[in-house]
């Protein structure tokens, strides 16, 4: 089992990809929660954020992924751009 859109924490709060950091954040967390690799990801595959460290930020978590907008989101944000582009005569 792989993992390949992980994320940490960052101090802002913001999430960053781990991109080439996966495999040792990962060894942290196991360290950390005396897990061994297998039950981190299948902790994290289950959408648990784990932490790997005593920061309130040492955090990990699989990337969320991007819900498209329902047809109604997508009709309200066009009526908003047209709103935001006419001009108004008064």
């Amino acid at each position: 089992m792989k993992i390949n859109n992980l994320q940490y924490q960052a101090s802002n709060g913001s999430w960053i990809d781990c991109e080439n950091r996966t495999d040792r954040l990962i060894d942290k967390c196991a360290e950390y929660n005396n897990y061994s690799e297998i039950e981190i990801l299948e902790r994290l595959e289950n959408g648990q954020k784990l932490e790997y460290g005593l920061d309130w930020c040492s955090y990990i978590r699989v990337k969320p992924e991007c819900n498209p907008l329902s047809e109604a989101e997508q009709d309200y944000h066009r009526n908003m751009y047209k709103c935001d582009n006419e001009t108004l005569d008064y």
